[in-house]
C-alpha cells in the first residue's frame, strides 16, 4: 500500500465529511463548543467506520521521528520529505462533544499531525528548512508564471 495515498483524497470527499461533522456538531454540542474540526480517513475508503472526526484536537504526546514525503491538496504537485513524530496521542471531542483520545503511528501519526497543523495555519512546507521552503516557493512561482498553477 502506498503510504502517501492518504493525501490523494478529493476535496469533495473531505468537504462532505466536514459538512456532515459540522451539521452533527451543531445538532449535538452547539456552535459555541466547536472551534476546530478535521476529518481523517487513512483506510482509503475501505473501512468507512475507521474515519476519524476530530473536533478541537490537540496533540498531547509525541514520540520518535519519521522522515517521509508529504503532499497536500493545498499545494498540488508539491511533495517534499518532512520530519514528524513517529507516534502521537491526540485528545479531541467527537460529534457529541465527548472527549476521547486516539493514538497513531506511522501514516496515522503523520495524518494527525498534518491535519492539526492545517488547523493551526501551518502547511507542510512550513516544516521544511528555509532553503527547501524557498526552493518550493520558487517552483510554485515558476508554475504560476507558466500558467500551470
Amino acid at each position: 500500500m502506498d503510504t502517501n495515498s492518504y493525501y490523494t483524497h478529493t476535496m469533495a470527499e473531505l468537504e462532505f465529511g466536514a459538512r456532515l461533522a459540522w451539521r452533527n456538531t451543531l445538532d449535538c454540542i452547539g456552535r459555541t463548543h466547536w472551534k476546530r474540526l478535521t476529518v481523517i480517513d487513512v483506510s482509503f475508503k475501505k473501512k468507512p467506520e475507521e474515519k476519524l472526526v476530530l473536533i478541537n484536537p490537540e496533540i498531547i504526546e509525541r514520540e520518535g521521528k519519521q522522515l517521509e514525503e508529504e503532499g497536500c491538496l493545498s499545494l498540488p504537485e508539491i511533495r517534499e520529505k518532512v520530519q514528524r513524530a513517529a507516534k502521537v496521542k491526540v485528545r479531541a471531542q467527537d460529534v457529541t462533544g465527548k472527549w476521547f483520545e486516539v493514538e497513531g503511528e506511522e501514516l496515522l501519526a503523520r495524518a494527525l499531525q498534518h491535519e492539526i497543523d492545517h488547523l493551526d495555519g501551518i502547511l507542510f512546507i512550513d516544516r521544511l528548512s528555509r532553503l527547501k521552503r524557498d526552493l518550493v516557493i520558487r517552483k510554485i512561482k515558476k508554475l504560476q508564471k507558466n500558467g500551470e498553477w
